[in-house]
Parts: structure tokens; C-alpha cells; sequence
């Protein structure tokens, strides 16, 4: 059966024409001249070239070896062979056969050719200036450290949201509070319950502070604030501050709580990617199964299936 691996086989008595994609490269024929144009689409002014790969597995490779100079396309084309069932070769041609499942487009081929930690690197892109925060929490006082961290926690909780729903515009996620954009984060199972906690401690202590303009932070009311935090969560430096230095403690919580929460946030995002080439994928496993079946009907002489 022809597979797909960022790239194409078709078979077409005994010869096999090969249509590579190579990344964002468009490989349509092999040739000595390659351009790279807008749309960085290889281009030969000759027909596409055909390779004789209708033999075994390990002569069809041995023929690209011996034909390909380009390693990049030697690499995918060596993929693609490696990929394909021989004993379906002398059925693998689509021409005279339609399926009810579109071919994948440029876009999609593109995606689908994209390696999984290129998807990795795109994810870790951070919602938020960290060295910026740090430096607040370094400078800032009592009631501006409140108010600032209170502030990145609301921006990443609605990241999570805008990006982790299918409608998030149905919710006007700008007009919602804070609690509630929390209790919906966890609701969905974008944020893990034991963090949940923390949060809920960090915004009364806000609530208290914009309310109420003799509330100050002590020792006191943030250490329910910092005994929330997951002990994995915090890192050694709160650990290692003296006893006095409760105010230190309570920014290093706010901060390792913070980058915590980025991170699942970035984890969420990749995952969204790699859902995205799987579904590609699948759609294109379900075109080659459909055209593959009535490729077999039609060499046993079979009708094919209306449906009834």
C-alpha cells in the first residue's frame, strides 16, 4: 500500500514515481537544477524524473543510492521505500480512482513532514518577559509584589484558556473574574488541582490588599500562601531562606509557582501540535485505505461498495 511519509508513492506499470516533500521543500521531480522560489517549491524544467523501484526492497534502495545525489532526498526517498509494503506494489496506482477523503494539502504535507522536536521548540515559547518578573519581585515593594504577581497569574490562566478551548471568544474571557477563569481552568483539566490551592490563597491576599487600605502582608497571611505550593514546586532557595526572610520566601513561591504553571501551559501547547499532525495523519491513512480497497475490488473484479 502507498504510504506517506512527507512524500508520495504512486506505481504505474511496475515503475514507481516518486513525488518528495523534503520540510518546506516541494520536491515534484529530481533533477540537477533546483530552484528555490516565493513558495520554495523545487522545480526541474524536464518531466518528472521515474526510478525503477519494482523490484525488492533492497534493490529499490540500492537504485536510489546509485541515482540520487542530493542526501537530503536520498534520506526521505530511503524513508518513503522503507515505509511501503512491496507486496502491494503492482496495486498501489490511484489513477481511475476517486475517494471520498481529499488528498492532504501543501499545508498539511508540510506539517505532517515537521519533526516532533521542531514541535517541541515551537511550544517552549514563554507567555510572558520571566527576567522581567523576577526583576519586580527583586525591586518591588510589599503591596506592588502583590499586585504584579496577582496580575501574571491572571495573564496565564487566560493564555491557558484562549488558547486551550475550542470557543473561548463564547466566554468574553475579558470580562470574567479571576476566580472564575481559575475554577473554569481546572474545570477543563488544563491547570492540576493541587495548584489550584495556592492560587485561590494568592488572590484573597490580593482581594484583602485592594479592599482594605490597612491590610499589609506578614509572615503570618503569606505562609498560607506558601504552604499551598507543591513541595516539587518550590525550588531549594526557598528552603535555604532564614527565618526572618519571610517576605523572600513568599516572592521565591510566587515565582517557581509561576514558571510552573508556563510550563504546563507550553506542555499544553505542544500536545495541541502533535493532535494536529496525528489527525493529518489519520486523514491521509483513511485516503490511502479507501483508494487502496477499490484498488483491490477492482483487480478481483469486484463492484464497489454503494453504501446500501
Amino acid at each position: 500500500m502507498a504510504k506517506r511519509i512527507a512524500g508520495k508513492i504512486t506505481v504505474e506499470m511496475g515503475v514507481t514515481t516518486v513525488d518528495l516533500h523534503v520540510g518546506a521543500l516541494d520536491c515534484a521531480s529530481h533533477g540537477p537544477r533546483c530552484g528555490e522560489a516565493g513558495e520554495r517549491t523545487f522545480r526541474d524544467s524536464r518531466a518528472p524524473t521515474r526510478y525503477d523501484l519494482s523490484g525488492t526492497q533492497a534493490q529499490a534502495l540500492d537504485t536510489v543510492s546509485q541515482s540520487m545525489s542530493d542526501p537530503a532526498i536520498e534520506k526521505k526517498m530511503r524513508e518513503i521505500i522503507a515505509g511501503t509494503p512491496f507486496s502491494e506494489r503492482e496495486v498501489s496506482s490511484d489513477q481511475g480512482f476517486e475517494s471520498e477523503y481529499p488528498p492532504l494539502t501543501p499545508e498539511e504535507v508540510e506539517f505532517l513532514a515537521i519533526p516532533d522536536e521542531e514541535l517541541r521548540k515551537r511550544a517552549k515559547v514563554f507567555s510572558f518577559n520571566v527576567k522581567q518578573f523576577c526583576d519586580c519581585l527583586q525591586v518591588a515593594d510589599e503591596w506592588q509584589t502583590l499586585i504584579y504577581a496577582h496580575l501574571y497569574f491572571d495573564h496565564i490562566i487566560s493564555q491557558m484558556l484562549s488558547e486551550g478551548l475550542a470557543k473561548p471568544d463564547a466566554l468574553n474571557l475579558s470580562r470574567m473574574g479571576f476566580f472564575q477563569k481559575l475554577q473554569l481552568v481546572w474545570a477543563v483539566g488544563l491547570l492540576p488541582e493541587e495548584l489550584v490551592p495556592p492560587i485561590e490563597a494568592l488572590n484573597n491576599l490580593r482581594n484583602k490588599m485592594v479592599h482594605n487600605i490597612d491590610f499589609k502582608l506578614t509572615d503570618r497571611n503569606t505562609a498560607e500562601f506558601v504552604s499551598r505550593v507543591p513541595p516539587r514546586v518550590k525550588k531549594i532557595q526557598e528552603r535555604n531562606r532564614a527565618a526572618d526572610e519571610w517576605f523572600k520566601r513568599f516572592a521565591d513561591a510566587l515565582r517557581d509557582l509561576l514558571v510552573h504553571i508556563e510550563i504546563i501551559r507550553q506542555q499544553h501547547v505542544y500536545n495541541r501540535l502533535c493532535e494536529r499532525k496525528g489527525a493529518i495523519d489519520m486523514k491521509d491513512i483513511m485516503r490511502e485505505s479507501d483508494l487502496l480497497l477499490q484498488r483491490l475490488d477492482a483487480r478481483d473484479g469486484r463492484e464497489p461498495d454503494s453504501g446500501t
